[in-house]
């Protein structure tokens, strides 16, 4: 089971008694620290095991972490602190002085990496200590005005830690009520301020960045892995990662059926249609990601096309290995097909590694050798064919370059590859595309 740790920040506000609204369900009582009103919700959930973590400067500390710290206060309820607050609930693990961690004010460069610095520090600590865990944020009074210092820090710690995942984001949008001045001439029963739960803004970050990823490096990965949690469709996490194993496989069957776009497409729909809701910019930047793979030629039907395309992919982002790799069987398949009558073999993969070496053979028939030499006559009858006396100046090269990078001989270097790698795979389709 993971471990959950609570992280909050306390400012120094004389807060005002309110209800507080989680979707449907408002707390049961009134509080003036929105943190017992988190951690009070999910009071069932808590165990020996799980950690809170209160940030708060020295005065932050004095005025609403001790008791008695507010010395304008006008009701008994505004002397006690949040740290009496939340022993009141009785949780199973303990609040004392090492819950509150003390961090700058945060009004210089310095003091704001000082802040970053004393929670990564203790979420780092917590993390060494083994097991996965589970972080939820409050951040109605987080870092000031640096609200993007927040996701920063969000991201930084899911990336540093691997057995750490962001849960939950949430905000007591109290300001909702008007200011404090006029909510306290209100009714207590109409103090209702809701909890947002900002978890989905964080996850779309988290989104972007591996969009920005796929548009840069074509991996696809951090997409699948960014998307956790974000909708309920499981079914597109898995089309749309399916294309990046796909071509790390160099799987051709799977590639040209088409039907990892075809899900993508679909599920999309799905998307658009479902009851839970999906916010509009998640489904734009989806939608765009899907947009992206379409423009490499790849469709939801199944044909040579999507091959293609995803050789152009590989090249493109520089998988060269898996780019030479597909090249070289695709366009083997494409002779075995359009040269059938001439198969000798009872199965196409032996006929397509003699199509290899009838393309890479040596004019001298004298050092011809195994199925070459046993099946000359058909060998000799293909060399005389236009396609593959076209091909037999450039496939042995681009052959040459998938052997090289599969079995790690360095013939080549990477400028090389850069270079030579496209022209030589465009001009093998140029034939291949002229037989009729």
């Amino acid at each position: 089971m993971a471990r959950k740790v609570f992280i909050s920040f306390l400012g120094t506000g004389n807060y005002v008694e309110t209800y507080y609204q989680f979707g449907e369900k408002k707390y049961p009582h009134p509080v003036r620290f929105v943190q017992e009103a988190i951690i009070g919700n999910m009071l069932d959930e808590w165990t020996e095991d799980d950690k809170i973590l209160i940030f708060a400067t020295d005065a932050a500390r004095k005025a609403n972490w001790e008791n008695d710290g507010q010395e304008r206060a006008e009701s008994e309820i505004e002397h006690i602190g949040l740290k009496q607050r939340l022993l009141e609930l009785h949780l199973p693990m303990p609040i004392d002085d090492n819950s509150r961690i003390e961090i700058k004010e945060g009004f210089s460069e310095e003091e704001v990496w000082s802040i970053f610095n004393t929670v990564d520090k203790e979420i780092g600590t917590i993390s060494r200590q083994g097991g996965d865990i589970q972080l939820f944020f409050d951040i109605t009074h987080a870092f000031r005005s640096i609200p993007m210092f927040a996701m920063a820090l969000f991201n930084y710690a899911q990336y540093m830690y691997s057995n750490v995942k962001i849960e939950q984001v949430q905000y007591g949008a109290f300001e909702k009520l008007g200011p404090t001045y006029k909510v306290k001439q209100m009714p207590l029963e109409q103090r209702i301020a809701p909890v947002v739960d900002m978890t989905n803004i964080v996850r779309l970050q988290q989104l972007t960045s591996a969009a920005i990823g796929l548009h840069d490096y074509g991996r696809i990965t951090g997409i699948v892995n960014a998307t956790d949690g974000l909708f309920t469709i499981n079914a597109f996490r898995k089309a749309i990662g399916s294309l990046d194993e796909y071509i790390q496989l160099c799987d051709l069957k799977k590639i040209k059926s088409g039907n990892f776009l075809a899900n993508m497409l679909g599920d999309i729909k799905a998307i658009r249609k479902s009851k839970k809701k999906v916010s509009a910019p998640v489904i734009n930047l989806i939608e765009k990601l899907v947009n992206e793979i379409e423009q490499y030629g790849f469709r939801a039907d199944e044909g040579n096309h999507n091959i293609d395309a995803a050789i152009k992919w590989a090249i493109q982002y520089e998988m060269f290995s898996q780019a030479a790799t597909m090249a070289r069987e695709y366009i083997l398949d494409r002779l075995a097909i359009a040269f059938a009558n001439f198969n000798p073999f009872s199965n196409n993969k032996d006929f397509k590694e003699f199509l290899s070496s009838v393309l890479s053979a040596s004019n001298s028939t004298d050092e011809w050798k195994g199925h070459l030499d046993e099946f000359k006559g058909i060998a000799l009858k293909l060399r005389e064919n236009e396609t593959i006396k076209g091909l037999s100046s450039l496939y042995p090269k681009l052959a040459g370059i998938r052997n090289s990078l599969n079995h790690g001989k360095g013939a080549y270097t990477l400028g090389s590859v850069r270079e030579k790698l496209p022209c030589l795979y465009k001009s093998c389709i140029n034939i291949l595309d002229k037989i009729n």
